[in-house]
This record gives structure tokens, C-alpha cells and sequence, in this order.
């Protein structure tokens, strides 16, 4: 492990070089050592793809401090995650007037927008991170045959819950702001919400499933949000 200064009250713990799953469950384990030994000073950890940001109160530790503790880690402190993994499944709309970028991606591909929309949903995906908006979700695990490049002009307006591809990634779109994937359906869940607990639907290391869903069922699963009564269904897995 490599550490950056980044700024006066936040240091990077680098722990690789290549984005992988095993890469995230090392970054988990991790940030559940640090919060098992709870450093003084220590104000937030947060999971990336290729490591560990820790953010500390600068008059209570330093950076020494926190290298000392890195370099104080062995390997069998870092081997300590539930062999049981939580995630949702995340139902989704394709195409239409929710996909608008499909079209692109299976021309791209040599795809019909139904392939891309079977092979999006038939994967497993692994949440590495949150990051750009609130509760975005950077997921691993995305089929190749459906890569397509991020768009040369960004969209000024992308609607919450948004589906997008970007590279050999896929991410969901929390909440309304501007980007550049290419959007090829929406999921009606509220993935953000600052008066809920906790406020993101996704944490690091989630799994996530999509399953498609047509128009109606997307308006009547939106309707069951609204009142409270939709349950978002979850899956375990007992192997990382």
C-alpha cells in the first residue's frame, strides 16, 4: 500500500493498480480494520477503485500518524469480511423514452436494443464506489459485448434513476444532474434520499442485479413508491 497526501486533512491509501473485485473486497477490508481499531482523529473512510481516502481532523492526527498505522497492518488483519454478501435487485425499463442512448450502444455493438437490454440484465454486478453525485454507483461487472464510449457531448439533464454505460461500466444516475454515459433505461427506486437512513440505496460492495421491466410496470412500481408500500427485493451470496 502506497499513501498521497491530498490536501491538509486527507490522505489516499493507494492499494493497487488495476480495478478487479478482489481489489474492492481489499479496499472494504480495509476501511472495516480502520473502524475496528478507530484512530484518534479519524473523520471519514471512503472506498474507491483503487484504494482507501481517509479523512482526519488535522488538529488531532496527522499524516505520520496514519502511516504508522498502515505500515502496522499484516496481511491476516485485512481478511476479516462476512463471507455473506447483501444485494438488490434493481428493476429497470429499457429503451424508449427511459433509454434514449440503447439505439446507439446495439448499433455500436452489432446488437438489437433487446440484446443489449437481455445481456445489461443478466449480469452480477459488484458496487466499487460512490462518487461524482450523491449515491452514484460505479458497478464492476458489466458484459463487454455491450462497451460503448462515453458521449463526446455531455447531456445538460439526466433524470434520476437513469441506467448509463460508459467504457466497460455501468452506474446508475441518483439524482437529476448533467452526464456523459450513454443512458439505456431507468429504474423507478429512489436511490438518494438525504431524509432517509441510510441516505444512499448502494454501499461499496453491494451486489447488484437488474431486471427489466416494461412501461406499465414501471409506473405501477412508481406508484407503490409513492405510497410507501414497494419493498426493494434483495438477494445474499455466501462467496465473494
Amino acid at each position: 500500500m502506497k499513501l498521497f497526501l491530498a490536501g491538509d486533512s486527507a490522505v489516499f491509501i493507494r492499494t493497487g493498480d488495476e480495478i478487479s473485485p478482489d481489489l474492492s473486497k481489499l479496499n472494504r477490508s480495509l476501511i472495516e480494520f480502520l473502524n475496528r481499531v478507530k484512530p484518534k482523529g479519524i473523520r471519514e473512510l471512503v472506498a474507491s477503485y483503487l484504494g482507501v481516502m481517509v479523512y482526519f481532523d488535522p488538529f488531532i492526527t496527522g499524516y505520520g500518524d496514519i502511516e504508522e498505522i498502515i505500515k502496522g497492518i499484516k496481511t491476516d488483519d485485512l481478511h476479516t469480511l462476512s463471507e455473506e454478501v447483501r444485494g438488490l435487485i434493481v428493476p429497470v425499463a429499457y429503451g424508449g423514452e427511459y433509454g434514449s442512448d440503447i439505439l446507439y450502444v446495439a448499433r455500436l455493438n452489432e446488437l438489437t436494443p433487446g440484446e443489449v437490454a437481455a445481456i445489461h440484465s443478466s449480469g452480477d454486478y459488484v458496487v466499487h464506489m460512490l462518487g461524482f453525485t450523491p449515491g452514484f454507483s460505479y458497478l464492476g461487472g458489466m458484459d463487454k459485448r455491450i462497451a460503448s464510449p462515453r458521449k463526446a457531448e455531455p447531456a445538460i439533464r439526466v433524470e434520476p434513476g437513469s441506467i448509463g454505460i460508459a467504457g466497460d461500466q455501468t452506474g446508475i444516475y441518483p439524482v437529476e444532474s448533467p452526464g456523459g454515459w450513454q443512458i439505456i433505461g431507468r429504474t423507478p427506486l429512489i436511490l438518494f434520499d438525504p431524509a432517509r437512513k441510510p441516505e444512499s440505496l448502494f454501499r461499496a460492495g453491494m451486489r447488484v442485479r437488474f431486471r427489466a421491466i416494461d412501461n406499465n410496470e414501471f409506473w405501477f412500481i412508481s406508484e407503490e413508491i409513492a405510497s410507501g408500500e414497494y419493498h426493494v427485493e434483495e438477494f445474499s451470496i455466501t462467496k465473494q
